[in-house]
């Protein structure tokens, strides 16, 4: 049987920084350890095989996504 291979793919600069951001949201809103773990690892996923793609977090874009004002 085949392994994933997205995760084997690197996380460009965007993702990371999406990443973090995202971290801090979701430990300033108190989500359990759990959830945050596996909330962050499905992002990294769709991050990875969507590595070609450059975002740049405007304050804007991340209002809209995350609602957070």
């Amino acid at each position: 049987m085949k392994g994933n291979t997205i995760s084997v793919k690197p996380l460009n600069d965007s993702g990371k920084i999406w990443l973090e951001k995202t971290l801090q949201l979701l430990k300033v809103q108190e989500y359990d350890k759990g959830s945050v773990r596996n909330y962050m690892q499905e992002l990294a996923l769709l991050f990875k095989h969507y590595n070609e793609l450059r975002v740049r977090p405007q304050a804007g874009a991340y209002r809209t996504v995350f609602g957070f004002y």
